[in-house]
């Protein structure tokens, strides 16, 4: 893949994009360096290092980092899986873009193959054709693009199937909305994520019937997706990993259950109710 000198920066959504502006600033200045290296990235979109490598490729501390990934994974401002001691750190619309592109580059190049086996195309004699009778040719050379989108696209549905308890069949109805988003450049883990939202969404919990491909993975798809709950199911791999979720966890505890102690602490006050001058 070709690199370009620059990518674009949306003002608008950095200054107004919820996650972001939950992040303290040291937070918010190394996802702008690390927004730089996935850019330069050979996978663009995605970087994976130890938090010590990203310490030092962004002159924070391990302990930024750390409050960093923590942060990331809370607001969803960043895909983060672990292995081992690597973590995986994705910009979701550096990855979209990757995808859109590798399947317009899948398209063009079956559009030229085409093009290639219809001048090689030459008509049968007259004399070959009265001798023998025409054989089909039972061999069907499949359409990389489609091939890809559709395998993509039955993974989809059997993780809808599995997490819902659902028995929808990979036909051409069922998988239509899903090819339809991932030629839009949404990837599996999106699919996901709006699945296990939607299982917590008291509406959708209320109308089952609704967890269905042409409902889940329509023209709402992108609102389900930004709607999503904000922490998500990391399967972490190694002692960091698990180390890190708990720490998630936990902070997430921390921020529900703080609203709850603070009226506990004024109503258990013997000086009273104070007010705020």
């Amino acid at each position: 893949m070709g690199k370009a000198p620059a990518f674009q920066f949306y003002v608008r959504d950095w200054l107004s994009d919820p996650a972001v502006r939950r992040c303290t600033p040291a937070s918010r200045g190394i996802w702008i360096d690390l927004l730089c290296f996935m850019w330069e990235s050979p996978e663009r979109g995605e970087i994976t290092a130890r938090p010590e490598d990203l310490a030092r490729m962004t002159g924070a501390t391990e302990a930024e980092i750390e409050t960093f990934l923590q942060e990331a994974e809370v607001t969803q401002m960043s895909r983060v899986t672990w292995r081992d001691n690597f973590v995986t750190i994705e910009n979701r619309r550096m990855v979209r873009d990757r995808n859109a592109k590798e399947i317009s580059r899948l398209s063009s190049q079956r559009h030229r193959e085409k093009q290639q086996r219809d001048t090689k195309v030459t008509p049968p004699s007259s004399s070959s054709s009265l001798s023998s009778p025409s054989v089909p040719n039972k061999h069907v050379e499949l359409d990389p693009e489609i091939e890809y989108l559709r395998r993509t696209a039955k993974e989809v549905l059997e993780l809808l199937n599995s997490e819902v308890g659902g028995k929808y069949r990979p036909t051409d109805g069922t998988l239509a909305p899903i090819l339809a988003r991932l030629r839009e450049g949404f990837g599996l883990e999106d699919f996901a994520t709006v699945i296990r939202g939607q299982k917590m969404d008291p509406y959708f919990q209320a109308n089952p019937k609704f967890f269905r491909p042409s409902t889940l993975f329509g023209n709402k798809f992108a609102g389900y997706l930004q709607a999503a709950p904000k922490l998500k199911v990391v399967q972490s791999v190694g002692e960091r990993g698990l180390k890190t979720g708990m720490a998630t966890q936990r902070f997430l505890d921390n921020f529900e259950d703080e609203p709850k102690q603070i009226e506990e602490g004024r109503a258990n006050d013997p000086r009273g109710p104070r007010r705020l001058r």
